[in-house]
């Protein structure tokens, strides 16, 4: 009996004399069980990704641990998988400063951003505004 092909975009195995033959420049060899996978594999999509592909269901019981339905099978560990955001360390909100509020901490950060923008552009920096004590209303 011939040994049968596996597609190389979804990983299903046909007959020989089934299918297609992709050659590239460098030799190496593509077969694929239908013009579907053809389209897919030259659209440059990740056969991972396709959900109908046997390589993302066998990605997805690698990595997830979930089983094929068959009788007896046992499932695999589950790897631990925590998502990038879970990961990463929560900013915290600046709070200001004793003395300062958060008006006058953002008026200098802006003074700061352009300050650097016209080094950038080899202009004077901005004058800080002097703290000057505010007119009382005349009564």
């Amino acid at each position: 009996m011939p040994r049968k092909k596996q597609c190389s975009f979804c990983g299903e195995r046909f007959e020989p004399g089934k299918g297609t033959t992709f050659v590239r420049n460098d030799a190496s060899v593509f077969e694929f069980c239908s013009s579907k996978c053809r389209k897919n594999f030259n659209l440059g999509r990740n056969p991972i990704r396709v959900r109908w592909t046997q390589k993302f269901r066998a990605f997805r019981e690698e990595t997830l641990g979930i089983h094929a339905k068959k009788v007896g099978a046992k499932p695999k560990a589950a790897k631990d998988t925590k998502s990038k955001e879970a990961e990463k360390p929560k900013k915290e909100a600046k709070k200001p400063v004793k003395g300062k509020s958060g008006k006058k901490i953002k008026a200098e950060k802006r003074l700061e951003r352009k300050a650097k923008r016209a080094a950038k552009k080899g202009r004077k920096p901005p004058k800080k505004a002097a703290n000057k004590p505010k007119k009382e209303a005349k009564n």
